[in-house]
């Protein structure tokens, strides 16, 4: 071995074994070895290294370092920006080990403050704790060296920070008319969504929900309301009866992207009174989440499934004895007497007697409990006298017979 200094040996001892050299300092390093027939003295032939081997004890020294550049610069509150580092020799190819240490730097200051400190870990996290413009600078040095070898930085960048996002929603239906497999409602049916963070409910205000409903018919979903909104509850009214699925969306309040998401069963809907007025044109549109949902929970119901809607007997309201009116009375004429040729016997008007029944006194309103009355006896009619009939006077007729 020579470093060009004078030649050195390896091993001074002829052996058939291969031989490992371990260099004490840097340099670049001849090899030679000669060879011998076995049982010779004296070596027959010699080789030596044509090219000279750089040794470098501290690894291979670093020339450049690039840092990664940074995927977006909208991040969730809480969550790391990863900073990636690669040092390269100076044909450009990647160093196994090298030293590397991270900052970063606030826009309008010239302070720069240390992510992670010099090590070979060529990866760091920084994490933001504000919205604001930060810059992120890498130093990578040779492997075992203090000298600094080269130094990469990025552009200000403006990170935004977005809340928290929730874990999970859960959706709700009302209580249906006629619990089964299918449930079955009658013209509506009222949605509630609740966003769940941390195994508890998120306050009112601090997520947002949309809805989504589509039918076993229609391969489409539609929105139901307006979109995104803090209300959790709404009310979804078919204009005809059949089987309807719903999917709700959540995000926390002040995301761009939806959390969560739930999707219930279908339900039967059965429509009786079919809604009036001005109805809104459907909104036909794909849920975000619809990517995510199994294939198993979007598949459609059987057709035997529905239940054709039975109209109910309607039933005639009892009357009122307000409302029934009384029977009027039915007055039965007198009869007419019939004519006959005998002449009516004179009609003899009644004596008044002096034992005419006086009118009794008029008896006073009772106070309290009604005492009996005492009716008078009614004062028979007189009977009339019969009129003696005049004597015949004889006539000459009479004289002659």
């Amino acid at each position: 071995m020579n470093n060009g200094d004078s030649w050195s040996y390896v091993s001074s001892v002829w052996s058939t074994d291969t031989k490992l050299f371990k260099p004490s300092k840097n340099g670049n390093y001849l090899f030679m070895v000669e060879a011998r027939r076995k049982g010779r003295t004296t070596a027959d032939e010699t080789a030596v290294t044509t090219n000279k081997v750089n040794v470098n004890l501290y690894g291979i020294p670093v020339v450049t370092v690039e840092l990664n550049d940074m995927p977006s610069n909208i991040y969730n509150a809480g969550d790391g920006i990863e900073l990636i580092a690669t040092a390269k020799d100076d044909n450009g190819e990647s160093i196994d080990k090298a030293y590397y240490e991270f900052y970063y730097q606030i826009e309008g200051s010239t302070k720069m403050y240390l992510i992670q400190k010099n090590s070979d870990d060529n990866t760091a996290v920084f994490t933001p704790m504000k919205d604001d413009d930060y810059k992120f600078i890498v130093r990578s040095r040779t492997y075992l060296t203090s000298a600094i070898a080269d130094t990469d930085e990025t552009e200000f960048i403006d990170v935004s920070l977005m809340p928290e996002p929730i874990d999970s929603v859960e959706l709700e239906l009302e209580e249906a008319d006629t619990p089964g497999d299918p449930d079955i409602y009658i013209d509506t049916v009222d949605l509630t969504a609740q966003a769940i963070k941390d195994s508890a409910d998120v306050a009112d205000g601090d997520a947002e929900y949309v809805f989504y409903y589509k039918s076993d018919t229609d391969e489409n979903w539609y929105l139901l309301g307006d979109g995104y909104s803090t209300e959790n509850e709404v009310t979804f009214t078919p204009l005809e009866s059949g089987m309807y699925q719903f999917i709700v969306q959540a995000r926390k309040t002040g995301r761009d992207e939806y959390d969560a998401y739930a999707i219930s069963d279908y339900v039967q809907v059965t429509v009786v009174e079919v809604p009036t007025g001005l109805m809104e044109e459907l909104e036909m549109i794909v849920p975000e989440c619809l990517d995510e949902i199994p294939e198993e929970l979007l598949e459609t119901p059987d057709p035997s499934a529905y239940t054709e809607p039975t109209p109910e007997p309607t039933e005639e309201p009892e009357p009122t004895p307000e409302d029934t009116p009384e029977p009027t009375p039915t007055v039965e004429p007198e009869p007419t007497p019939e004519p006959t040729d005998e002449e009516p016997e004179p009609t003899v008007e009644p004596t008044p007697t002096s034992d005419a029944t006086e009118e009794p006194e008029p008896t006073p309103e009772p106070t309290g409990e009604p005492e009996p009355t005492e009716t008078p006896e009614p004062t028979p009619k007189p009977t009339p006298e019969p009129t003696p009939e005049p004597e015949s006077t004889p006539t000459a007729e009479d004289d002659a017979a």
